[in-house]
């Protein structure tokens, strides 16, 4: 466990930056009057995302590598960090649903039914706590996987030392 400890501070880093983020979502009302738009807000994550993952590659490459780190030791300690991000994604989900918007599934709810874009059945489906953090497992593993190789073909030293 000593060997991912550079991971599993990242994760919870990641973690706070996604409450965070949702704590920006809820103050430009993106969590009730501009509901509609708060799925494109949200992809917008990806940004501080990916730079969450640049700065834990880069402090694994230092602390860890000495300076040199190939593609693929980037790509396992990304994964591993996702992995780590999945584990604590249902607390940050929970905390974001159940403390600073607990009235978004409601809301979503009826906006979607109100547009005509699902049938209440559907939409309450969609829209709970528990689908929301199977949702971000699930999505913390498939893009935190792609990042990882994204990221350290990036971080990687580009001509290692002999």
């Amino acid at each position: 466990m000593k060997n991912y400890l550079i991971e599993i501070r990242w994760a919870f880093v990641f973690t706070v930056a996604t409450i965070l983020w949702a704590g920006i979502e809820k103050l430009f009302g993106m969590h009730d009057t501009n509901i509609g738009t708060q799925p494109i807000f949200s992809m917008l994550f990806a940004l501080p995302a990916v730079g969450i993952y640049v700065l834990a590659l880069l402090e694994k490459k230092q602390k860890t590598y000495g300076g040199q780190m190939s593609w693929k030791e980037g790509t396992v300690s990304g994964i591993v960090l996702s992995l780590f991000i999945a584990v604590l994604s249902p607390i940050a989900q929970w905390a974001i649903f159940e403390l600073i918007s607990p009235e978004f599934f409601a809301k979503a709810v009826r906006f979607y039914v109100d547009k005509n874009r699902f049938t209440e059945a559907h939409a309450l489906e969609q829209f709970n706590i528990q689908a929301y953090m199977k949702k971000s497992i699930t999505e913390s593993l498939s893009m935190g996987v792609f990042t990882s190789a994204l990221v350290a073909l990036i971080v990687k030293t580009k001509n290692p030392k002999p």
